[in-house]
């Protein structure tokens, strides 16, 4: 898979990265970290789907944008459980229909027909 000119840094770093800016101005928060203030802007422009944030928006407005964005992030992540769950559902199912193909399973059903003669 390839990777992007930003992806060499971690995702935990950038998480990281991104509330220290928030905590202490992206500027500051940038320079402290050896990176450019441009690559921490587009962390967060990916972070929040390419919505900007207004410099004018109110707590309330900033915290129920954060609030849709970590809803939309957990129902992805929600619908990726869920396949994963079916996919491990149908493991058994898979292992068994092995297991009864198999050199083994033959033997086994063998086995049953003498002994139920």
């Amino acid at each position: 898979m390839g990777r992007g000119k930003y992806d060499r840094y971690s995702e935990e770093f950038q998480e990281r990265a991104m509330a220290l800016g928030e905590e202490i101005g992206r500027a500051q928060a940038a320079r402290r970290l050896g990176i450019t203030r441009d690559v921490l802007q587009s962390w967060i422009w990916r972070k929040n789907n390419g919505k900007r944030m207004k410099k004018n928006d109110t707590p309330e407005g900033r915290a129920a944008f954060l609030a849709q964005l970590e809803i939309k992030r957990l129902k992805r992540e929600n619908e990726e459980l869920k396949m994963a769950n079916l996919i491990l559902r149908e493991v058994p199912a898979i292992f068994t229909k092995d297991l009864l193909n198999s050199s083994l399973g033959r033997s086994l059903n063998f086995t049953k027909k003498r002994s139920q003669k």
